[in-house]
């Protein structure tokens, strides 16, 4: 008998840890050049919100604020660099389970 657990990981993007990141991206090869254009693509990134003020038609903007922690999810880097942060998760699971890593979509089958 095989069960199956489903797991819908989107908001686990915002949440990846930029030093572990760093430290999976040389584990697997890049280095130099290759890991510093990787560093500045998702450190050193700020956002800020803009909201319509229906009342006066006006926009109200917050200040503008570090993002500590994610990458980008409607990027070309996104997914890849979520997939190198989750790759090792199969490692963590016993014989009887079968991983199966897509991008935020990650679902284990487990025999019985």
């Amino acid at each position: 008998m095989i069960g199956g657990m489903f797991f819908d990981l989107e908001k686990a993007f915002d949440c990846l840890n930029y030093d572990i990141l760093i430290s999976k991206l040389q584990f697997y090869g890049v280095t130099s050049k290759a890991k510093l254009w990787l560093e500045s693509y998702f450190k050193n990134r700020r956002q800020s919100v803009q909201l319509l003020d229906e009342e006066t038609n006006q926009n109200i903007n917050s200040t503008w604020e570090q993002i500590t922690d994610g990458v980008p999810q409607l990027s070309i880097l996104g997914p890849l660099l979520f997939i190198i942060y989750i790759n090792d998760l199969p490692k963590i699971l016993n014989d009887h389970s079968i991983p199966i890593l897509i991008a935020d979509d990650t679902s284990i089958l487990i025999k019985f």
